[in-house]
């Protein structure tokens, strides 16, 4: 993937390879500096005449600071500047609010140098849906530039009044912190005469988008120049500072109160880039330590690092987005998905997952944004074009599956931290979320959730598997509507067993017994309808004339995560997931080579995404199959190896290992994307086996080290107030050996001593160290 991504809070940008941010018409793949779902920087090209500058190397691996270091060719005819006398270090850095261009000329030659530095620069203030390609039916953008010197301000009122603002200084960095504060505060506020650098040029840029076409004035941005010298043997350091704002004008915004944020400060607060730097210090201070083997050491530090880009905050705690570039918003099934991933690394992250996510429940019933009372939103969204209406992310839910991951995430939540403050203060959410299930979420009283799109411009797929030819029979034909997903179904089963024992706990005791009522025909009824006996298999889905989808998707292996399969089905599907048509070496395929819809490189149909994996292997875990578990983690081990910075993109090409040496990437994915990140977080619980019940204070403890390792140690992961630590290493038999310890709290270790699966009662051995 030839693009770079630096990110702190709400602000990021988006860049090619080599730094380089081009106009969107030479170059529509959507590169720019963003915040609030909209393009604030659309050009940023950097040049140093009369220097032909040639790229040396490139590194985004800091997740808010990239660095790119260039020197100049040499000229056979003119010898001023000696080819590789000139180094050029450009880093670039975001600090939550201000986005720097920072450039430091060195000069090795024996002479000063006279160069003049360049910015081209333009903001067309789109929507994201706009730079993904997305056509408003009529919208007319009247963007006004102003230069001033070696300043500049690109502005635009919105339709709904909200008021944009781009800000540029450039400036010599020993001047820089007067220089650019007088820039930035007070650019251009009135007009002055004169000439050079106290002229103000004014410039208007019209652009009218509908119907799919675009038109748009001719000007194409603005260019600072900045004349420098540098002394022989000698550098100067100068920086590009873009201050992006997004205010309302006049009134309070009715679509704010639609949206819910409660502290927008928290998008735009500014902080520096030592504060950047403690921050993330003390973010992997507080989470779960790994060392060992140097290769799912390194998988598992980049993901803890990119979770920490990941993490922002709209009023209401800590939570991770989606992923960049293109779901830098909250969405309701991969934020909550990876919280549940971040359990045994940090569990307050699902704290802040469960109170945003409570906080847009949905209250009403609105077709045209999928909304019901008590369901959990799929996706919020503040750009121009959800905030004038013309499309329904305000939020969204159109998501099946986000309202029973809730569910789940709030019992897991309460499981390792026995934090009942928070879980009573959810409560009142829980009890919505279940009487969505059981009445809008089940229409037809079939004891399943189905999902039915009635939002003309909603998601017509409503699982975690959303393009529209996701789910298709097994003759090609797309399944029609409503549609019960195997995965839902075990969510939902999932989320009635945990909580009937904290229904119990909480002195509810006849809820809690018909929760297990529930659950009992639940499964009952779902190994009626979804398990294929002949194929080994669970459906995929049902479709709308209950006719089972027999398609051999992973989605089954979700149901294990789910813990609704009796044991001996639960080892067929898990056969069939390592087998040659699901698994391709670098993981288990989205859909089986088998079948009619297979493409290795489509969105769902044959890809691999490591999250998905993640939820499999988190079921394996569940069952106990050890022989499974190692397989498969240890192949996602080896995948993240191949990849740059250890660091698994949101999908990858279902290619087989034995067709290709490295794994073929998926041209548009995201990277870092959230639940890809947070993957090495739920491989890690799964490999302990661990599985905590803070109802009894125990935790048990079944684990296995992943093939191709040997060695592993996990300190200071947290259990309520205690924090456990556990070592794994391989003995002489091939077996896997391990020693546990807890400090603080009144917590104890109980260990598994045979394979296991939901539907058995275990035999369980509490002691502190084995």
């Amino acid at each position: 993937m030839d693009f770079h991504v630096i990110k702190e809070n709400d602000l990021f940008l988006l860049s090619k390879g080599d730094g380089r941010v081009p106009h969107p018409e030479e170059d529509a793949f959507g590169y720019g500096l963003f915040t609030k779902d909209t393009r604030m920087l659309s050009v940023l090209a950097m040049d140093i005449e009369p220097l032909k500058l040639t790229l040396l190397d490139a590194d985004a691996s800091g997740n808010y600071r990239s660095v790119y270091h260039y020197s100049n060719e040499g000229n056979p005819v003119a010898e001023t500047f000696p080819g590789q006398s000139i180094l050029v270090t450009n880093q670039r850095t975001v600090d939550g609010q201000t986005f720097r261009d920072e450039v430091t000329v060195e000069n090795f030659g024996k002479k000063a140098v006279d160069l003049t530095l360049v910015y081209h620069v333009d903001a067309d203030f789109r929507d994201m849906f706009e730079v993904r390609g997305y056509a408003p039916k009529n919208l007319s953008r009247s963007i006004q530039k102003e230069l001033a010197g070696h300043t500049a301000r690109i502005s635009y009122q919105a339709v709904d009044g909200q008021i944009l603002t781009t800000n540029f200084a450039l400036t010599h960095v020993g001047d820089a912190a007067k220089e650019t504060d007088d820039a930035l505060n007070d650019v251009h506020t009135t007009s002055r005469e004169g000439d050079g650098e106290d002229q103000v040029l004014r410039m208007r840029t019209e652009e009218t988008r509908g119907n799919g076409a675009m038109s748009a004035g001719s000007e194409r941005g603005i260019t600072l120049r900045l004349p420098i010298r540098v002394r022989a043997q000698g550098k100067e350091t100068y920086v590009l500072t873009v201050l992006p704002q997004v205010q309302n004008s006049g009134e309070r915004l009715e679509t704010e109160e639609i949206h819910g944020i409660r502290n927008v400060s928290v998008y735009t607060e500014s902080t520096n880039l030592d504060q950047v730097e403690s921050a993330y210090q003390l973010w992997l201070a507080q989470t779960t330590r790994v060392s060992g083997d140097a290769s799912f050491v390194a998988w598992y530090d980049r993901g803890i690092k990119d979770i920490r880009m990941l993490l922002s905050d709209i009023g209401y705690g800590t939570f991770p987005v989606a992923g960049v570039p293109w779901y830098a918003v909250p969405f309701g099934r991969d934020s909550l998905i990876t919280a549940l991933q971040l359990l045994p690394v940090d569990p307050q992250v699902a704290r802040g997952t469960l109170l945003t996510m409570a906080a847009f429940q949905g209250k009403n019933y609105d077709p045209a944004r999928d909304e019901q009372p008590g369901k959990i939103m799929h996706e919020l969204r503040v750009g121009e074009m959800t905030r004038i209406g013309e499309l329904p992310f305000g939020p969204y839910y159109g998501s099946i599956d986000s309202t029973p991951l809730f569910l789940c995430l709030a019992a897991d939540y309460f499981a390792w931290t026995g934090d009942e403050k928070t879980l009573r203060e959810l409560l009142p959410t829980i009890d919505r979320a279940f009487a969505w299930i059981e009445r809008d979420g089940d229409r037809d009283g079939d004891s399943f959730v189905e999902y039915y799109r009635e939002s003309e411009r909603g998601i017509s797929n409503q699982g975690w598997k959303d393009s529209g030819d996701s789910v298709a029979h097994t003759d090609g034909r797309l399944a029609q509507a409503p549609i019960a997903l195997c995965e839902v179904q075990a969510y939902v089963y999932r989320a009635y067993r945990m909580f009937a024992p904290i229904y119990r706990h909480l002195g509810r005791a006849q809820e809690a017994a018909q929760f297990g009522e529930r659950a009992a025909r639940l499964r009952k009824n779902f190994h009626d309808a979804f398990w294929i006996e002949e194929k080994g298999i669970v459906a995929h889905a049902l479709d709308g004339q209950k006719t089972r989808v027999e398609t051999a998707a992973s989605n089954m292996g979700h149901v294990l995560f789910g813990g609704i399969l009796d044991r001996d089905k639960a080892q067929r599907v898990a056969a069939r997931l390592l087998s040659d048509d699901m698994f391709s070496g670098f993981g288990i395929r989205t859909l089986s080579t088998h079948e009619v819809s297979y493409n290795p490189i489509s969105y769902h149909n044959g890809t691999i995404w490591p999250h998905d994996n993640a939820l499999i292997i988190a079921g394996l875990a569940n069952y106990g199959f050890h022989e499974a578990l190692a397989k498969a983690a240890g192949a996602l081990n080896r995948t993240a190896s191949k990849m740059e910075h250890h660091r698994l993109p949101e999908l990858f090409g279902g290619l087989s290992s034995d067709l290709v040496h490295q794994p073929v990437p998926y041209p548009v994915s995201c990277s870092p994307q959230a639940w890809a990140a947070a993957t090495p977080c739920m491989v890690l619980q799964a490999l302990l086996g661990a599985r905590p019940d803070a109802l009894t204070g125990i935790i048990e403890l079944n684990p296995v080290l992943p093939d191709g390792v040997d060695a592993l140690s996990v300190k200071g992961m947290r259990l309520g107030e205690a924090t456990l630590s556990v070592t794994l290493e391989r003995d002489e038999q091939n077996q896997t050996r391990y020693r546990a310890q807890l400090e603080g709290g009144p917590w104890k270790i109980g260990t598994i001593h045979s394979e296991r699966g939901d539907a058995e009662e275990v035999d369980m051995n509490v002691h502190g160290v084995q």
